[in-house]
């Protein structure tokens, strides 16, 4: 009799378990998986030549460091994991100046307002003159640097492993706001660079949390969550948005890792839709025909 009624309890617990299984299947969205397009012969319709190659130096394979160049104006920055920092004409390939920082570089440099910026895995900035390659300042911030800096409307923006954010003076270097978020206890290395958009600047976080706050002063606009952490371990809570974000007329996109695709109107935040869609790197809009992840 005892043996019967434990049975009955165990099969009444499961047949619970199954419904309410059931029931949070039926609230999720669904999750839209579309088969991999076939491959089909094509007729190329140009063959790429190379201009000009420059060899700047390398990466370092322990850290997997992303140190693409910079363009800025008529000229592209390039820079190897040692901290020697390259200028050439971008039409013919000339050096124009060459400069030896002698630190740990862990991502690609960054710029504007006159200025060619470099961050370390130290947490430095360094700010150089885009035309000569002089050394305006230079100042240490709270962590590595994982992003290439932005200037742009008077300010130098700079996002930190910490989950920093920090606005700098393109004059001198000066701290002039800071943006904390958490990071979790496990995250992707790398982070996404911020985007200036308007007078305003947009940055993704290793928590899932899509910011926007006034270029002047820092002031946060609005906040979203592109992912939310979910799962047994770690590594199943993985939301780091680590893709730039987009802007175009006026709407936000952005991917996080174990999370979603969204848009989001850019002044007041308001989501406009989303997709279920895991991404750790490479967003780009091409307005009115498509998003490409």
């Amino acid at each position: 009799m005892v043996k019967m009624l434990r049975l009955s309890i165990a099969l009444a617990i499961i047949a619970m378990l199954t419904a309410c299984n059931t029931i949070i299947g039926l609230l999720e969205d669904p999750v839209y998986e579309l088969p991999p397009t076939e491959l089909t012969e094509f007729t190329p319709e140009f063959e790429p030549k190379i201009v000009w190659s420059a060899d700047p130096g390398g990466s370092d394979d322990d850290y997997l460091n992303d140190l693409a160049a910079w363009i800025q104006g008529e000229m592209i920055v390039a820079i190897d994991y040692e901290g020697e920092v390259s200028s050439y004409d971008v039409q013919t390939g000339r050096r124009l100046w060459e400069v030896d920082l002698d630190v740990p570089i862990t991502t690609g440099p960054g710029g504007g307002e006159g200025l060619i910026l470099i961050g370390t895995q130290y947490g430095d900035i360094f700010a150089l003159d885009e035309k000569s390659g002089e050394v305006k300042w230079q100042v240490k911030l709270s962590s590595e640097v994982l992003a290439p800096p932005k200037a742009e409307m008077g300010v130098v923006v700079v996002r930190t492993s910490d989950g920093g954010l920090t606005g700098l003076s393109p004059t001198d270097g000066n701290i002039l706001w800071e943006y904390q978020n958490t990071v979790p206890l496990l995250s992707l290395r790398g982070a996404s660079a911020p985007v200036l958009a308007e007078d305003k600047v947009i940055a993704g976080f290793a928590n899932g949390k899509l910011a926007v706050l006034l270029v002047a002063d820092g002031t946060v606009v609005w906040e979203q969550k592109v992912a939310v952490a979910r799962g047994r371990t770690e590594m199943d809570r993985l939301v780091d948005i680590d893709a730039d974000p987009v802007v175009v007329d006026g709407v936000v996109y952005a991917v996080a890792y174990h999370g979603q695709l969204a848009a989001y109107d850019l002044d007041s935040g308001q989501k406009l839709w989303s997709r279920e869609m895991s991404s750790r790197k490479g967003l780009d809009v091409a307005p009115g025909e498509a998003i490409y992840i």
